[in-house]
């Protein structure tokens, strides 16, 4: 642009005309923060309306597309089943009471179930057992009811109105053995004492008279004989003497059958296990073991204990049952009193002394400053030992010129006496200065 007051054609106006113009450059204005922002969210709501319409377009035209390619075949598709976090839990939450319930019924019926096992497992063994034992023992009752008998005692007696009537008992017998002219018959003593008329009759119903042989009251044993003159020939062939057995490798644990009258009437039988065996039983002049059993039977009981062998191990004794067993049967070892029967049966009387003792061993006289020998825990009121002056608390040590130690002894000792007899008895007698030693004179007496 010229000046409007400088003339052409002059030096200023020349120079002037030849000046360049200005060259400008335009630069790009830099966006501001602001622009940016605005810019992205647009993006953001672009690309979001874009979505929503995709997805829109896709649920609106599924339906066509399904139904134009209806037609076509396509291969069957795979199908999981789908998880969901809400569905697991309560499935877990279902799953845990269910299980539980689950768990806990199947335990109970698990339990029920071997419970049912077991019980029929043990109850068929059981009745198998005790098939086979109910059998064994049907067995044993057949086989030795022909050792065994029915002893009775026929007394005649008056009445207040002195009319004449007959008293009868029964007990059970025992077939022992035969002599030359007998059949020997063990038997109660109570029964057989004071009789006039005994009758035995035998397994197969015959019936004979028989007589005393001996007795020992002590033991309660008894022997009676019928003449083998007096039997048939039939009945020779039937009866079977009884077989004594070892009574001491009895155990407890033991089966054994009670024969003869266990029950309180004759002929019975009962079986069941030995519970215990008490090994220093005391009686008058003797120590025993006492055979206690579990089978329940009457108080009056009578009968023998038979292993399953068929040996008779016991003689049914309720004299020495003790009030906390009931009824339960126990028995006088066999072994224990096989001397007594042997005397009974040949008719031998049996000198007394009267005492029931326990055997003072080496260790225990050592132990306690005593004498080995027997001590004295009881004389029989009215026996031989308490009339003669022997008290409780005496250590029997010799009678005559043997020595006594022990129960065994004792009865070898009064064996070779008969009652009546009278004996040096030597005792260990206690006082202020210890034990000392006195003699008595004893006259024994009868068994």
């Amino acid at each position: 642009m010229s000046d409007s007051n400088t003339p052409k054609g002059t030096p200023e106006a020349e120079t002037s005309s030849k000046k360049e113009f200005i060259r400008e450059t335009i630069e790009e204005k830099k966006p501001s923060k602001r622009k940016w922002i605005r810019r992205i969210l647009l993006l953001l709501v672009l690309a979001v309306a874009f979505g929503l319409i995709a997805a829109l377009t896709f649920v609106l035209s599924e339906p066509r597309l399904k139904e134009i390619f209806a037609g076509e075949e396509t291969e069957e598709a795979i199908q999981f089943s789908r998880d969901s976090l809400e569905a697991e839990t309560t499935a877990e939450a279902e799953e845990g009471e269910s299980s539980e319930s689950s768990t806990e019924a199947d335990e109970e019926a698990l339990k029920e179930t071997v419970e049912e096992l077991v019980e029929g497992y043990l109850s068929s063994r059981e009745s198998e057992e005790e098939a086979a034992y109910t059998e064994l023992v049907s067995d044993m009752a057949s086989a030795l009811r022909r050792s065994m008998v029915t002893v009775t005692s026929v007394q005649a007696s008056e009445d207040i109105f002195q009319q004449e009537y007959v008293r009868s008992q029964e007990t059970f017998g025992l077939i022992l053995t035969e002599t030359s002219s007998r059949m020997l018959i063990l038997t109660e003593t109570y029964l057989v004492k004071d009789t006039e008329t005994v009758l035995v009759t035998l397994g197969n119903k015959s019936e004979y008279s028989a007589s005393l042989i001996g007795l020992d009251e002590t033991t309660g044993l008894a022997v009676v004989g019928i003449f083998l003159e007096e039997m048939a020939e039939g009945d020779l062939s039937y009866v079977e003497p009884v077989t004594l057995g070892n009574s001491y490798i009895c155990q407890a644990g033991d089966t054994v059958v009670a024969l003869g009258n266990p029950m309180g009437y004759v002929p019975s039988v009962a079986w069941g296990i030995i519970s215990y065996i008490n090994t220093a039983q005391q009686g008058i002049d003797m120590n025993f073991q006492l055979i206690q059993t579990d089978i329940a039977g009457s108080s009056e009981a009578t009968g023998i204990l038979v292993n399953l062998d068929g040996e008779v191990v016991g003689w049914i004794t309720q004299d020495y049952s003790s009030d906390d067993t009931g009824n339960m049967l126990a028995a006088m070892s066999i072994s224990d009193i096989k001397g007594y029967i042997e005397r009974v049966s040949n008719g031998e009387a049996m000198a007394c002394l009267g005492v029931q003792v326990q055997v003072v061993t080496a260790s225990l006289a050592e132990e306690r400053q005593l004498s080995q020998g027997l001590y004295i825990s009881s004389c029989v009121s009215g026996g031989a030992a308490y009339e003669a002056g022997l008290q409780n608390g005496d250590i029997l040590t010799g009678i005559g010129e043997e020595t006594i130690t022990t129960t065994s002894g004792l009865q070898e000792a009064l064996a070779k006496y008969e009652p009546g007899e009278t004996v040096t008895v030597a005792v260990m007698r206690s006082s202020r200065n210890g034990y000392v030693e006195q003699t008595f004179q004893v006259k024994l007496g009868e068994r």
